[in-house]
């Protein structure tokens, strides 16, 4: 049975840009609000294979355990400029996990709980049971986040990312943990 699942759009694209705090700092009677520079949109399919073994996609409207997601995301440069330094930040949702190598473009970082963004595969250093320091690779499942730094976005173009994530929860049993 096919259970709804909110967190299809749970995810949420984040534009992460250097200056995002710098209105901060700018009293409130000297600000002056402008539209958005960029417009970010999201979108869910659910990939399935055919008799053939060819993929196929649907908007993803529900999910069960074991269901392959991909999300599909573009950041739209709106303005008359380039933009500089930019970020598309795609969340793992809770009740997923990445599919190893198959954020496009394949430059993406990710991120473990609490950690920053760095190339992947992600790695730790753990003590073996001799004492020794080693690294060993974060299993993808523990990923909650990646990222596309865009360097320069001209006016006018779009950045497109995709990832996808298997569904290993349904949100009840994601609630309950």
């Amino acid at each position: 049975m096919k259970k709804v699942l909110g967190l299809i759009f749970a995810a949420s694209v984040v534009l992460a840009a250097p200056l995002a705090h710098a209105k901060e700092a700018v009293p409130a009677a000297k600000r002056v609000e402008q539209p958005a520079p960029v417009s970010v949109t999201l979108s869910a399919w659910s990939v399935t294979l055919d008799k053939a073994g060819k993929e196929r996609f649907k908007r993803a409207e529900s999910a069960k355990p074991g269901d392959v997601i991909e999300y599909r995301a573009e950041l739209r440069n709106v303005s008359r400029a380039t933009l500089k330094d930019q970020a598309l930040t795609l969340p793992v949702p809770p009740g997923t996990a990445y599919v190893p190598s198959s954020a496009r473009p394949a430059q993406a970082q990710a991120r473990a709980d609490g950690g920053k963004f760095e190339a992947m595969p992600l790695m730790r250093v753990e003590r073996n049971a001799q004492g020794q320091e080693e690294k060993i690779a974060v299993p993808p499942e523990a990923y909650r986040a990646l990222r596309w730094p865009v360097t320069d976005l001209p006016a006018g173009s779009s950045f497109k990312a995709t990832a996808r994530v298997r569904v290993t929860d349904t949100p009840a049993e994601t609630a309950k943990d």
